[in-house]
């Protein structure tokens, strides 16, 4: 597997403070997706969001669902886009399509849709109604993914739906669920985990090696490069830097956001290792689809990848199956 392009998280100087000013403009609505943060370890509720600090922009989420990308324009202010997707109406929904809605001034605009106002922080509550009602169903996997960022122990969680950089002639490459930075033998780690539930189809085979393995193999392949690893070390480092301050502006918004220790000492410079071996988590979210589990799929995986099997909000504990 040969990457040419580097792996690469978090946001520029310039950009923070971009982000730090609109925090102190009494209306806009970065102030409202960050009164909406909800971090890993802290129960999500009826509107919580997740943020993901990517390559010069964020991603903010609702149960795996991606509400608001928050990027700058060319003048370096912070914008604001949506999936139409939650913007419309039922009836305007299939004839919206698979594009982007955009925040301008207090209106959002669409080119197939009717200019609609931007009213403070309901507004972004009404897209999250939407993911509620259309795109969260109970026992979804990203929904069962949200509900294990519920708990306290998983606070540790710092990027969501990551993707490594795609190899050389091919498009795209798997994403993995979750990236934590947990503490293993004293020493700081990052640790990635793909979260599938126990009835998935690729979890399962009766008769050879079932898909996730090979997923997870791909991602072993490029951790195995120690310049892969000090990238992806750098980029978390930095990830845990602009987390830090976010929670910062977080607070100045009136929310009470705590961050995990671990996160903490990432951000303060601790040394961050990168383990190579993914973390398979399988859910186990009743007796409903676990037939032939323990005695025909489970021990497939024996030799083959790391693997730790949850109870739906439990912690996951990465560290301690590496």
């Amino acid at each position: 597997m040969t990457n040419t392009r580097s792996f690469a998280r978090s946001l520029s100087n310039a950009q923070m403070q971009s982000l730090h000013n609109a925090t102190n403009e009494q209306d806009h609505w970065w102030r409202d997706l960050l009164s909406l943060w909800k971090p890993s370890g802290t129960d999500s509720g009826d509107y919580g969001l997740r943020l993901a600090v990517r390559k010069g922009y964020l991603n903010f989420y609702r149960k795996g669902q991606s509400i608001a990308r928050v990027s700058f324009d060319r003048a370096g202010a912070p914008k604001l886009s949506v999936h139409v997707k939650y913007v419309c109406s039922d009836e305007e929904r299939g004839a919206a399509g698979q594009t982007y809605a955009n925040l301008k001034a207090r209106e959002i605009t669409h080119s197939d849709l009717t200019a609609r106002p931007y009213e403070s922080v309901e507004t972004i509550k009404g897209w999250i109604d939407v993911v509620n009602l259309h795109y969260a169903a109970v026992g979804g996997e990203k929904p069962l993914i949200d509900q294990l960022l519920d708990n306290q122990a998983n606070d540790c969680v710092v990027d969501l739906e990551m993707g490594l950089p795609a190899p050389t002639g091919e498009r795209s490459a798997p994403r993995m669920d979750v990236v934590t930075i947990e503490e293993v033998d004293g020493r700081l780690a990052v640790i990635f985990g793909e979260v599938k539930r126990i009835d998935d189809s690729r979890v399962r085979s009766s008769t050879g090696a079932p898909e996730v393995i090979n997923q997870l193999k791909k991602y072993e392949l490029y951790l195995a490069d120690e310049a892969h690893r000090t990238a992806i070390s750098d980029a978390y480092r930095a990830v845990a830097v602009r987390m830090t301050e976010l929670a910062v502006m977080a607070r100045a918004v009136g929310s009470d956001i705590t961050l995990a220790d671990t996160v903490a000492r990432a951000a303060a410079g601790e040394a961050l290792d990168v383990r190579r071996e993914a973390v398979l988590v399988v859910v186990r979210s009743g007796e409903q689809g676990e037939g032939n589990w323990e005695n025909l799929h489970k021990p497939r995986f024996a030799g083959q990848l790391k693997f730790v099997e949850v109870r739906p909000g439990e912690a996951m504990n990465l560290g301690a199956v590496v």
